[in-house]
């Protein structure tokens, strides 16, 4: 694990318990960052993909 290999950060997991909540935390975000104009609303579906293809990432 991390934390054996001296490795301080978080994993996945901890931050944000499961892959579900990571992409209902993300999909949040993005649509926080397309409210403020910091994103374009078109490309949302791209950006949703994106956290969809860190999947592998979760146990």
């Amino acid at each position: 694990d991390a934390a054996d290999a001296g490795d301080p950060r978080s994993s996945l997991e901890a931050l944000y318990g499961s892959f579900s909540d990571y992409l209902a935390q993300y999909e949040a975000a993005t649509d926080a960052l397309i409210a403020d104009g910091f994103l374009l609303s078109g490309f949302k579906d791209a950006y949703m993909q994106i956290a969809r293809d860190n999947a592998a990432f979760f146990p």
